[in-house]
């Protein structure tokens, strides 16, 4: 099954628009300035009963971007809950900066997990978005559900961060000045 599809803003227009249209560009803008790249879009997806789980993990460990001038957008297209493999998170954890990841491919992540005590799940409603930092701490559990859970995920970064070196390599996709 496919898991995810990226470069969506590169080849579909429908994505593109929804990234540069004002409800985005305009929260992208309030958090990070006006000069605005967009790192990587994407869309996450969870089929039915074989959708598995993705690693705890920040999105500036794969990014490295000095400073982690850097958020995302997660849009759910399907209601996600618990048992479908809704966004998972450690509230304030960006705080503590860029965590040690390890791991390689779709098991790279955070080195040491969060205790369970400190972990929230974000059920949302299609059409709902979670804006957040790219050093929050945030995973998806499996989907053990008969239902599809998909997600459009954008992240945007300052054009004044820079990126360090890092094994996984991206070039950005659109720029907005």
């Amino acid at each position: 099954d496919v898991r995810k599809l990226f470069r969506l803003v590169k080849h579909l227009d429908f994505f593109r628009e929804l990234a540069s249209g004002p409800a985005l560009l305009s929260i992208a803008r309030t958090l990070l300035g006006p000069k605005l790249v967009l790192a990587q879009s994407m869309l996450l997806m969870k089929p039915p009963h074989v959708g598995g789980p993705k690693v705890w993990h920040q999105d500036n460990g794969y990014f490295e971007l000095d400073p982690p001038a850097c958020f995302g957008f997660w849009i759910a297209c399907d209601p996600t809950d618990v048992d479908n493999g809704c966004m998972h998170i450690v509230p304030g954890s960006h705080l503590k900066g860029l965590q040690p990841h390890a791991g390689a491919g779709d098991d790279y992540g955070l080195a040491v997990l969060p205790r369970p005590e400190v972990i929230r799940p974000v059920p949302l409603q299609p059409g709902d978005a979670l804006v957040f930092h790219c050093e929050l701490f945030h995973h998806t559990p499996a989907n053990r559900t008969g239902r599809r859970r998909r997600a459009i995920q954008y992240h945007y970064m300052s054009a004044g961060a820079e990126k360090k070196k890092n094994p996984f390599p991206w070039e950005p996709e659109a720029y907005f000045e």
